[in-house]
Formats: C-alpha cells, structure tokens, sequence
C-alpha cells in the first residue's frame, strides 16, 4: 500500500507539473478575481482564472513569523515551496476563485490530502490564506496572511 501512495504522489506530481509546463490557459476574466460566477472543472481546478489578481507569487507568514511561499498559475494549479525561487516542493494542488474567495484541493506528497480555502484583500495585496489537513482527526486547520510579491 505505501509503495501504490508513492507511485500515485509521484504520479500527481508529474501530471501537475505537465500541466504547468504545458501552458494550458483559459479564456476569459469576469472579474477581478477571474471567473466570477463560473463553475471550475470537477477535481476543483478552474482554468478561467488566467486574469486574476491570485496568479502569481505570494508570501504566506503563520502567527509564529515563519514564512513559505506559494505560487498560483493561471492553469489553476499551486504549489507551496521552501524559497522565493520555488526549490523544495512541500504541497501542491488545483484551485478556483469566486469573487474574492478562493478553494482547492491540496496533496501533501508521502502525508496525506486536505484543502485550501482564503480570501483576497479588495486591493488584490493581501490574503488570508487556510490550510485544511484532512490527515489529522479532527482536521486541522492552520493559517496564514499572504503578501503579494
């Protein structure tokens, strides 16, 4: 059974990286937080956020000052890495926005799943930014204020 989790891990790890890779984007911006209204694809993705103000780089800090960073692509793909130059993958996933919420799933390579929820400042600067690990009963959540950089 551990061997299967690591070949699906890796296997996740390679078709999200495909998707980065591939430059699949979508068609239209509704608004400011991209497809307002719109409905994602079904594993929770939505490719129409290819003009929200959430595509890019952001500085995640928890209450204790430590900091990570997460990247948002227009594809509607994350990741979460140790540095500013994205080395050290720590977890990854699909995302979508609705005005200025966003959702998604997360897998935690070798852990376990869970989700990410937040919600943009009206300025596009700022988010909060939540954790959901389903790997812990009760789940545990764990969050974060982000900075655009």
């Amino acid at each position: 059974m551990k061997a299967f989790c690591r070949v699906r891990s890796a296997l996740a790890a390679m078709v999200c990286a495909a998707a980065l890779w591939s430059g699949c984007e979508s068609s239209s911006n509704d608004g400011p937080y991209g497809n307002e209204g719109g409905s994602g694809s079904s594993s929770g993705g939505n490719a129409a956020v290819s003009g929200s103000v959430i595509v890019g780089m952001w500085e995640l800090v928890d209450s204790g000052g430590s900091s990570w960073y997460v990247t948002f692509s227009s594809d509607g793909t994350w990741k979460i890495t140790d540095d500013r130059a994205g080395n050290a993958l720590r977890v990854y996933g699909t995302y979508k926005v609705s005005g200025s919420e966003f959702s998604g799933d997360m897998e935690n390579p070798g852990v376990g799943t869970g989700e990410i929820k937040g919600t943009i400042s009206a300025d596009g600067a700022t988010m909060d930014f939540r954790f959901i690990e389903h790997w812990h009963s009760p789940y545990k959540e764990v969050v974060y204020t982000g900075t655009k950089l």
